[in-house]
């Protein structure tokens, strides 16, 4: 058992990718604090490993935009893009409201349950629009970058759409 534990932390990718994973999961039972220094910790790794096998050694703007370049390149495909805009959303009032709020504590279930749905569904909507539409992973499952870059593409979508640049690449 304690050899397996070592294997799977040793391995970088999946312990980095765990841990972002399993610190947003657990706010769903009120961690706040330590889900997101789980987050962080597995974020910081992910993007030690991105940059090391990629060679990358650049600003953060080229970083920036490399990730946008990428996000933009996993999510072509219009059903996906349309269930993202929906689910992102979703994911981060959930994320707020689960920051705020305790599911040990009746006063806050009024605003835990349904941040828990938003939650929930935002990510069921996200991940479902990869398996059955895109045919690919999560755009983070490679780079880590695109927990922040991928809402930022998506906001930049909708807003060019509602102002009628719909044709144009999104920028930071």
């Amino acid at each position: 058992m304690f050899s397996a534990v070592k294997s799977f932390w040793s391995d970088a990718k999946k312990r980095d990718t765990t841990l972002m994973l399993g610190g947003m999961g657990s706010l769903v039972f009120g961690t706040g604090p330590l889900a997101y220094a789980a987050f962080a910790f597995g974020a910081r790794g992910a993007e030690r490993t991105y940059r090391a096998k990629h060679d990358f050694d650049g600003t953060f703007s080229e970083r920036w935009a490399r990730a946008i370049t990428f996000y933009e390149g996993t999510h072509q495909d219009s059903k996906n893009r349309a269930m993202h805009l929906v689910g992102m959303p979703f994911i981060v009032a959930g994320t707020a409201g689960l920051t705020v709020s305790s599911p040990f504590n009746p006063l806050s279930w009024p605003v835990y349950g349904p941040s828990l749905a938003s939650f929930v569904g935002g990510w069921a909507l996200n991940i479902s629009g990869h398996l059955a539409f895109e045919k690919n992973n999560p755009a983070f499952a490679e780079d880590p970058l695109s927990f922040i870059a991928g809402p930022v593409w998506e906001l930049d979508i909708l807003r060019k759409q509602l102002s009628g640049q719909a044709g144009e690449t999104a920028e930071a």
